[in-house]
């Protein structure tokens, strides 16, 4: 068998990808190795798939000197000299895929060579390039913050220190605003891995950012008339941090909300979807610790505001499962089940086609569920088969609700004893799902040992104490069974 990166790579490469570098390994610059050139026509005999168990050492040795005797020496030489050759295509492409990168590697070299003027011209071209007011994203914050310490350099180089200080001052303050921006990252990844996966914080990271006044920034850029397009865009970071640190202060919410459809404009298209992301994440959020349906109904028109927008296309293709699981499953908890079966129809095609039929058929069944079509909603969760893992809980959640709605008593309370075993097994859980899923399946059991007469506990009596509750899933659901049987 060859070596497994290099036929990786082969894989990958599309057919116009194929010519390119069928141009690019003859080319004496690149290669002065005619027998490299023939090791290469021999493995793409197995084009595009490239099978593994096909392309065999000896045998590609074989074709290529024949009547000789194998040597592993001169694969190993070949591979590891194509490994080479297919590298710096590979950065070839980066650089015309990337072309500010590709000037910013120009501009340090012709520094080093001593052509200031040349360099100083690629930076000129950057800038044009990037602008100086935004759209804002990452990339732009970092090219910005690249290009005036790149031009710093060149000006201390060329004996230009008069000139320095306006650049001086824009590099501190992208060096802030990549600060600010990376950490609002940082605390969304985390808070969002902490509540699916359990993973733990970091305590001088939390530290560090509470000895810090954001508070004061934001009222700052707030309060500041003059603010540039960069500093408005620069707030909303600021609110998620801040929305972050202090859960319980409602302000920052209503502040994020108010600034985010103005503030929206400022960010590039695939910002956006990080920003709607980052805003759904702190809902979650208040949810827990605030009031799970106010801020579940918040959520929900966030989601409206954010397909009106048409922002919900990270790669401009396809929608990420999570995100059509989380749209319509807020819907569906709030009783927004026509705006949910429109939202299906119209959103479904856009699903990755390696997880959109069972996508499809997983919502079906929640809706057929709204619909009290129960035997024909359990007939499709039998027929779906997921092995993602936040799913898991959804299906078993709603297969619960079927067998109640059923009267199928026996089957609930194997599963009742099923799900308790699975979470006590999956130490993964985080404590986010094990509570609402706990607090879900006791509620369950009270329905059912009413309705067997296995309880003293009046429905009314239970009411009482979800409304008290702040971990109850389902609870327009629980909450109409137990009225029913107040009857």
């Amino acid at each position: 068998m060859i070596n497994t990166s290099v036929i990786s790579i082969l894989r990958t490469f599309s057919k116009q990808e194929t010519k390119e570098f069928d141009k690019f390994i003859i080319s004496p610059f690149f290669n002065n190795q005619p027998s490299l050139t023939r090791f290469y026509e021999e493995l793409k005999k197995h084009y595009p798939d490239y099978p593994e168990r096909s392309i065999d050492r000896k045998s590609v040795y074989e074709n290529l000197y024949q009547g000789k005797p194998y040597s592993d020496e001169v694969i190993r030489r070949l591979t590891s000299d194509l490994k080479k050759l297919l590298d710096s295509f590979i950065y070839n492409k980066v650089l015309e895929s990337n072309p500010i990168e590709a000037r910013f590697l120009k501009s340090f070299e012709y520094s080093r060579r001593g052509l200031f003027k040349e360099a100083e011209k690629e930076l000129d071209q950057i800038i044009k390039r990037v602008g100086t007011d935004g759209p804002m994203s990452n990339e732009y914050v970092q090219n910005r913050l690249d290009y005036e310490d790149r031009l710093v350099q060149i000006k201390l180089s060329t004996n230009r220190q008069s000139e320095i200080s306006p650049n001086f001052i824009n590099e501190v303050e992208y060096l802030i605003y990549h600060f600010i921006l990376r950490l609002s990252y940082y605390l969304h990844n985390v808070r969002v891995n902490k509540v699916i996966f359990n993973i733990s914080e970091s305590k001088f990271i939390d530290d560090f950012i509470t000895s810090v006044d954001l508070s004061k920034i934001d009222k700052l850029i707030a309060l500041d008339k003059m603010s540039d397009n960069t500093k408005k865009a620069m707030r909303v970071y600021v609110l998620f941090i801040l929305n972050n640190y202090y859960e319980k202060d409602e302000t920052y919410f209503e502040e994020l909300k108010n600034t985010l459809p103005a503030a929206i404009g400022y960010f590039q298209e695939h910002e956006k979807y990080n920003i709607y992301q980052m805003t759904e994440a702190i809902c979650w959020q208040k949810m827990v610790v605030i009031d799970r349906e106010r801020y579940r109904r918040e959520l929900f028109e966030i989601n409206k505001m954010r397909l009106e927008a048409g922002v919900y296309l990270p790669d401009g293709r396809t929608m990420r499962f999570m995100l059509f699981r989380q749209i319509l499953m807020t819907a569906l908890q709030l009783n927004e089940s026509v705006w949910a079966e429109k939202f299906v129809e119209e959103y479904y095609g856009y699903l990755p086609d390696i997880i959109r039929n069972n996508l499809k058929q997983f919502a079906d069944a929640h809706l057929l569920f709204e619909k009290r079509r129960f035997d024909e909603s359990l007939a499709i969760l039998n027929r779906i088969d997921f092995d993602v893992f936040t799913l898991k809980f959804d299906i078993r959640n709603l297969i619960m609700r079927i067998y109640i709605e059923l009267n199928y008593i026996e089957e609930a309370i194997s599963l009742i004893d099923s799900y308790k075993h699975f979470l006590a097994k999956n130490k993964g859980v985080s404590e986010y799902y094990r509570k609402i899923t706990e607090s879900f399946l006791k509620y369950c059991k009270l329905i059912i040992d009413i309705k067997t007469g296995k309880t003293k506990f009046r429905p009314d009596e239970i009411l009482n104490d979800i409304n008290k509750d702040n971990d109850v899933n389902f609870r327009n659901w629980i909450m109409e069974k137990l009225e029913a049987l107040m009857k």
